[in-house]
């Protein structure tokens, strides 16, 4: 390109491993993937009012999807045990647990008309999901559709188990696990969502986690602190399995590389979609 392109650097989970000075990259509009070097590619973008080129290459097959999720049997303990006749509603009370095969629900109170489908535990709420590696702490937790959806409500904290041993926790006002597609959602209510991941802290208004795609989606303006770097724009993807984030519209980041040089070679950035030149990475003393 002929025109002044800007230079716009985004961190990338294996890069941030000690500090320099920082390297700081304003707005702009561009859409920026950020991946490791064993997975680097060039970025592209879509001139203003141009239609986006079809991509010819086959979509690759789905992966085989697992049974959906069920539970063959539940049983629940108590201290206690109250049954309304007229409204056919029973109330567990004190040290509730109710336990299947690949689920553990404990709590201090435990409210249903049919147990086996859906329920209302409040109190010291802990769910345990053992073969998605979900495990949800909150006030009040209403469970449906045979365990397969839960809903968490009043100080939640949901850990969830990634298969590279990682563990994300996400602490939120709201929280809902689909336990059949294995995906986790929360959405800001009146504080933002907060998400830690090793050394990564992010917050958002909303955060969506598919196993499946091992992709999680930040939107609502989130900001991700890895070490001493910043990142924020309108939306943030992370693939756990790549070590990879794609940041998108409106980005403005603060970066410390070792090495700024090889860190200029390792991410490759064009202008936004504006055309517009983003703003040059001014290359401090002491940073190389």
């Amino acid at each position: 390109m002929k025109a002044a392109v800007g230079i716009l650097l985004a961190a990338l989970f294996v890069f941030l491993q000690s500090c320099a000075a920082p390297e700081t990259i304003k707005k702009t509009d561009a859409a920026v993937n950020l991946k490791p070097a064993a997975f680097a590619g060039s970025v592209t973008k879509t001139a203003a009012g141009a239609s986006p080129v079809a991509d010819k290459t086959p979509a690759p097959a789905a992966p085989a999807r697992k049974d959906k999720f069920r539970i063959k049997q539940l049983i629940i303990n108590s201290d206690t045990m109250n049954y309304n006749k007229e409204t056919s509603e029973a109330v567990f009370h004190g040290h509730v647990e109710a336990e299947a095969s690949n689920v553990m629900i404990k709590a201090d109170q435990l409210t249903s008309k049919d147990y086996r489908k859906s329920a209302q535990a409040v109190g010291h709420v802990s769910a345990f999901y053992k073969d998605q590696g979900v495990t949800i702490d909150c006030g009040r937790l209403d469970y449906k559709d045979k365990l397969s959806l839960v809903y968490a409500y009043d100080d939640v904290t949901a850990h969830k188990t990634l298969a590279n041993g990682d563990t994300v926790v996400l602490k939120a006002e709201e929280l809902s696990f689909n336990a059949a597609d294995n995906v986790l959602t929360a959405k800001k209510v009146k504080k933002r969502i907060r998400i830690t991941m090793k050394d990564i802290i992010a917050f958002s208004d909303e955060v969506r986690y598919n196993d499946a795609t091992r992709e999680m989606l930040l939107t609502g303006f989130p900001l991700v602190k890895k070490a001493k770097s910043i990142m924020l724009a309108e939306s943030i993807m992370m693939n756990v399995d790549k070590k990879s984030m794609k940041l998108t519209q409106n980005i403005w980041t603060k970066l410390f590389y070792k090495d700024f040089e090889t860190a200029q070679k390792e991410v490759k950035v064009e202008t936004d979609k504006n055309g517009a030149s983003g703003k040059d990475v001014q290359q401090k003393a002491g940073s190389k």
